[in-house]
């Protein structure tokens, strides 16, 4: 969400999320959203003296790609709704990919 920092965030939260966040992840979210959005935040959070954080964002394979990179710690959890999401149709798959990253 670092990319989509400040974007109507002065609106009750569901208007929030139906008009203004959901549109723009359905429009932007890609994996090279995500690895540009994870690197801004573990740099931002570097500089911060931050050595260690979590993340529940789309793609995390991505955001697991970036963390060993650049030598950060973090907790990865994969988003699981009801609903297809970037980077998992279905429930069943994004399961799996959590299996997968974990392992």
């Amino acid at each position: 969400m670092t990319l989509f920092r400040g974007l109507a965030d002065d609106l009750p939260l569901m208007t929030w999320l139906q008009e203004h966040i959901w549109p723009a992840e359905g429009r932007w979210v890609t994996e090279a959203f995500v690895a540009d959005g994870t690197d801004l935040a573990i740099a931002e959070q570097l500089k911060g003296g931050i050595t260690c954080f979590a993340d529940m964002y789309f793609y995390p394979r991505e955001a697991c790609d970036r963390v060993h990179r650049s030598g950060i710690r973090a907790q990865i959890a994969v988003p699981l709704l009801d609903f297809p999401i970037p980077g998992a149709r279905t429930p069943d798959e994004a399961l799996h990919l959590a299996i997968e990253l974990s392992g």
